[in-house]
């Protein structure tokens, strides 16, 4: 399980995280991150929550292979 810290957007963590789990550069990830979930959707879930008081917003989905949890936090969780 790997976890990363709140940095930027949503979509830079995830990728950030699969990048580093899989010992790869960031730019060599295909598919891209934008065929398998709307990177601006995730975004604005996440960060959204963020700026509603109460709002727990968990975002889960599969990429290349690896489960990806995006907390409300903005924390990106893989398994």
């Amino acid at each position: 399980m790997l976890h990363t810290q709140p940095m930027e957007r949503p979509v830079d963590r995830v990728l950030a995280a699969v990048a580093a789990a899989e010992e790869t550069d960031l730019l060599s990830l295909q598919p891209p991150l934008g065929d398998v979930v709307d990177a601006d959707a995730l975004n604005a879930l996440v960060s959204g929550s963020q700026d509603r008081a109460g709002a727990d917003v968990t975002v889960q989905f599969t990429y290349r292979g690896h489960d990806v949890t995006v907390g409300p936090d903005g924390d990106v969780e893989l398994q």
